[in-house]
């Protein structure tokens, strides 16, 4: 709904008097010098037009005045109608901020507040003419009290012309104070600034209270505090609304104009104090105004600095007085002592203020276009409720065909407008590096996604999110609502333009890449140095991307690579940069991402459907690597090894004491095996292991696989996810006499001198099942099948894999507990997230025949089949979760 807040002030002064005693002579000539100085007064004989009924158009034209004066004349209360006109003016003053000033024109000001001499005598004739309404007599009476006690003047037998001159001068005095302009078209404006009274709490004048505006640029900070200013400047000895204090004062010696603005303002001052430096100016203001109530709004700070220079610590100021801050900076308030409960947040507008708004500017009354709806709404979900965007838009559109619609909205789409671009942009400008280089991620990469995820990113690429994002937050930048992050469209639309106007025409010149043109042509030729940092390219629809293979290598500062839903066709190795920190692949292709000699960066890699065989080879040249996602990526074949630098065995794997353990486990429990994953830490450099895996049916050994023999040439640790099949083979209970099987798993560890075990300082093991059910938790608890510990159940029970695959997925989408301490000098890792998809193949061997595999022997022939079942054709997806 629009705004209606105060009827404006059509007249500057009404003249309330007693006809028959001044008419013809006070009053002429005060009425006549208020005239000559361009002061537009309302008295009767000059305004009332024939017709009128005197009673409407008198009430009415008080309400429309700024200032009324009342000349209390001899045989002004003789006029029952002086005082009814009398009592309306009291109640404006109440209801209306009417200023009131009252000239006793040769009677004493006692006569009219205590009802003596004429005014008593008038009063018991009104009494007895209205006995039968004394509540109006009570009413006048109360209103000559309190008009009585008002400050004004008093003329007896002095120069009528010197008082006249004052009069002037007091009203021209005051007039000065008008209010400020505020836009006509006032939308969503009044619970605001019923709210932010309640907050001044005006009613009390104990204290001085401080209250702040915070919101993005745009959103309508400055016009709300101004309808909040002259809603009250009355009420205070002295005001003063300093507009664009940012942009007026870009160093301490332009606050001077700003302190010498403030102190003429509240003192009425023609000529202001002399302020020749800020650090005097405040001790100034502070001596000044220690004892006036003021009213001081302070628009569009972004410096303490200026708060303190322009307001003090909040002490430079009377009991009563109210300050106002509006800010883009949340933090700044806080730092000068506002407390959270005088911060009001200025929020975009809700969609029906919007569509008002819009409407004001983009259609006159006289407009016989029509546009359709669909447009409008376009309009409107471009602006976002920001009511900036709605007025210049609104006037860009105004008169305006659809087919203009259609054209500026794709324009406004891809380019910007100026200027709303321009006053979104200041935030920007007003940042830190730190803070500048995220923004721009978020702006560009990271909206709606989750700020976790987004701050591992950014964590990686040496940046500090932490104090980022709060720093973001608190610049009305960004907002974090459950976990995702979310940003304004037109401040994401400047951000991007930020990037864009690095370079127009050669995205290899800019930053930040990530519409599909633009990484294509930075990725299709090895032409010259990039500038490129970071590169995040998701198209809706999957994408034929084609990739130099000497692309990235040029691209030296490239830190962040992700790239989801494209099809990479080039067969063979791609070098990637050792600078890159973050990298993501989700799409198709035989590329075979390779890193050149060197330091390495890279602290997370996620990969599916490519080739990792030849960074798996050197996992342990990554000293960084945090993160690893491998999923449905070749070379991931049971078994598959994973070696990581200078760590601790995660805790997620159970240890194991011994150099051995054993287990027994029954068909029903057995079939629900999907793999094992074993770790290893050793004591010291060049300490070596062996591990061996058996299975016995009624103490015979069916066979034993000697999976690796490791040595490690630096102090790390060994992960091994293992698939049943190649451990103790494809186990048949029905084939086999027993209905139970007995494994065993058995490390034997060596030093670099040969002696064994002491060559392993933890080792450990999980076995990764199905869902287990309580029936059979029951029969391993009973009969000590297995300490339940050792389990790692994943998704629901099912015959397909596939789907619960996607089931574990979607029950797990937080990344596993492995993360790195990077607070310790040794690198040594606390739940360091190891994620990768476990990819089992049927095995090779044939049916009847004795075989080797690895180190895998068997004594004699037996039962083999060729793979385990439940692991054919069949991709498994795993999560290990602290």
């Amino acid at each position: 709904m629009a705004s209606s807040l105060k009827s404006k002030s059509i007249y500057d002064v009404f003249l309330s008097f007693r006809g028959a005693d001044v008419r013809t002579s006070f009053l002429s000539h005060l009425y006549q010098a208020l005239d000559q100085n361009g002061i537009y007064t309302f008295r009767d004989s000059e305004e009332l037009r024939k017709g009128d009924q005197i009673s409407a158009t008198l009430m009415k034209a008080i309400e429309e005045s700024c200032i009324a004066i009342i000349i209390f004349s001899e045989d002004y209360a003789s006029s029952w109608w002086c005082l009814e006109e009398m009592a309306k003016i009291m109640e404006c003053k109440e209801q209306k901020d009417l200023t009131v000033l009252p000239v006793f024109y040769k009677v004493d000001p006692r006569e009219v507040r205590e009802g003596r001499e004429s005014y008593r005598k008038a009063l018991d004739k009104h009494e007895d003419k209205f006995r039968k309404d004394m509540e109006k007599v009570k009413k006048w009476k109360k209103a000559l009290f309190d008009a009585g006690n008002l400050s004004g003047w008093h003329l007896n037998d002095e120069d009528e012309s010197k008082l006249i001159l004052q009069i002037v001068k007091e009203i021209s005095t005051h007039l000065n104070l008008t209010p400020l302009y505020v836009t006509k078209h006032l939308v969503g404006i009044e619970s605001p600034v019923v709210k932010l009274k309640e907050m001044l709490n005006l009613a009390s004048d104990n204290d001085v209270v401080m209250v702040g505006l915070w919101g993005q640029g745009g959103i309508g900070k400055t016009t709300l505090a101004k309808v909040l200013y002259n809603s009250m400047f009355r009420q205070f000895d002295g005001s003063c609304f300093l507009e664009n204090v940012r942009e007026a004062s870009k160093d301490s010696k332009d606050l001077v104009p700003l302190q010498n603005e403030l102190l003429s303002n509240v003192l009425s001052l023609q000529n202001g104090l002399v302020v020749t430096n800020a650090n005097r100016g405040i001790n100034i203001i502070q001596h000044r105004l220690r004892h006036k109530k003021v009213l001081l709004v302070l628009d569009d700070v972004d410096d303490l600095h200026q708060l303190h220079a322009l307001a003090g610590e909040g002490k430079c100021f009377g009991n009563g007085s109210r300050i106002i801050v509006t800010t883009r900076d949340k933090h700044l308030l806080t730092c000068y002592g506002i407390d959270q409960d005088h911060v009001y947040e200025v929020k975009p507008l809700s969609y029906h203020e919007a569509r008002e708004l819009l409407s004001n500017h983009a259609f006159l009354t006289r407009q016989k276009l029509k546009i359709k709806t669909n447009l409008v709404d376009s309009v409107l979900n471009h602006a976002g409720g920001l009511p900036l965007a709605l007025e210049v838009l609104g006037s860009c559109l105004c008169g305006k065909r659809e087919d203009v619609w259609e054209s500026t909205l794709e324009k406004v789409s891809r380019i910007p407008n100026k200027t709303i671009n321009d006053v979104l942009k200041i935030s920007y400008d007003g940042l830190e590096e730190n803070e500048q280089e995220i923004f721009l991620d978020i702006a560009c990469f990271f909206k709606r996604n989750g700020s976790e995820y987004v701050k591992k990113v950014l964590d990686s690429c040496d940046v500090q999110t932490t104090v980022g994002f709060d720093i973001l937050i608190e610049r009305s930048l960004i907002s974090i609502d459950y976990g995702i992050l979310k940003m304004h469209d037109l401040i994401q639309s400047m951000g991007m333009d930020i990037v864009r106007q690095e370079c127009r025409d050669d995205p290899r010149s800019r930053s930040r890449l990530w519409q599909y043109d633009d990484v294509a042509d930075a990725l299709s030729s090895d032409v010259g140095d990039c500038a490129v940092k970071a590169i995040v390219l998701e198209p809706p629809q999957l994408k034929e991307l084609s990739i130099h293979p000497n692309a990235f290598p040029k691209m030296r500062k490239l830190r962040l690579l992700i790239l989801r839903n494209v099809h990479i066709s080039f067969h063979g190795p791609i070098y990637l940069p050792n600078g890159l920190r973050w990298m993501e692949f989700a799409g198709s292709g035989p590329w075979i991402p390779k890193f050149p000699t060197g330091q390495k960066k890279l602290v997370s890699i996620d990969m599916s459907e490519g080739s990792i065989t030849e960074v798996v080879k050197h996992f342990k040249d990554f000293e960084h690597l945090t993160y690893i996602k491998l999923r449905d990526c070749e070379s991931l074949n049971s078994p598959c090894t994973i070696y990581l630098p200078k760590g601790e065995m995660p805790k997620w794997f159970q240890p194991v004491e011994d150099s051995s353990i054993s287990f027994v486990a029954s068909k029903d429990l057995y079939d629900k095996f999907l793999g094992l994953i074993f770790c290893a830490v050793p004591n010291n450099k060049g300490d070596h292991c062996e591990l061996n895996f058996s299975a016995y049916f009624n103490g015979k050994n069916e066979g034993t696989y000697r999976p690796f023999y490791c040595i490690w040439d630096s102090c790390g640790i060994l992960i091994t996810y293992f698939a049943p099949s190649h451990l103790w083979k494809a186990v048949h209970f029905d084939q086999i006499d027993g209905s139970y099987a007995q494994f065993s798993i058995t490390l034997e560890g060596f030093t670099s001198d040969g002696f064994t075990q002491d060559g392993m300082e933890k080792w450990g093991f999980r076995i990764i099942s199905k869902q287990l059910d309580d029936n059979l938790k029951d029969a391993i608890r009973d009969h000590k099948l297995i300490d339940p510990a050792f389990f790692y159940e994943v998704g629901h029970d099912s015959t397909d894999l596939e789907a619960q695959s996607s089931h574990i997925y979607e029950d797990n989408p937080t990344e596993i507990g492995l993360s790195r301490n990077l607070q310790e000098s040794s690198c040594m890792l606390e739940n360091r997230l190891i994620e990768f998809d476990l990819d089992c193949p049927p095995s090779s061997y044939v049916l009847g025949e004795a075989f080797d595999i690895g180190f895998r022997e068997f004594p004699f022939p037996g039962y083999f089949f060729p793979g385990d079942p439940r692991s054919r054709n069949k991709k498994y997806k795993l999560w290990l979760k602290e």
